[in-house]
């Protein structure tokens, strides 16, 4: 089955602000592939370089003719490496929102 990696899931605080919860509903990417996410809620990134080597071991799997996918959203910086990644590896695809159709259609990208 694919995997869609998402970059970093943004997440808010609850009503009584005890704990941190999605910001936004992503289950809906599930019809894509299971779901990998990147950087945890409140991620902050510190050594880029240290970033890039984890990013790195972990879309070591990503396999674009298998169906993997990108899906960018949360901290910009997590975004940028993991497409930096996928991109010096040949073509990617990335996950794109319809909100007109309410879904995510597969875009993709050769660079």
């Amino acid at each position: 089955m694919p995997t869609v990696y998402i970059s970093q899931v943004p997440h808010r605080r609850s009503a009584n602000a005890s704990t941190l919860i999605p910001a936004v509903d992503v289950t809906s990417v599930e019809e894509h592939g299971t779901m990998r996410v990147l950087a945890p809620p409140g991620f902050v990134v510190n050594d880029v370089a240290a970033l890039m080597d984890e990013l790195r071991a972990t879309l070591q799997s990503y396999d674009v003719e298998k169906g993997d996918s990108l899906l960018t959203m949360g901290d910009a910086v997590v975004a940028a490496c993991a497409i930096a990644i996928l991109a010096r590896h040949g073509p990617f695809a990335i996950l794109r929102w319809h909100k007109h159709i309410n879904r995510y259609s597969r875009v993709l990208i050769h660079i």
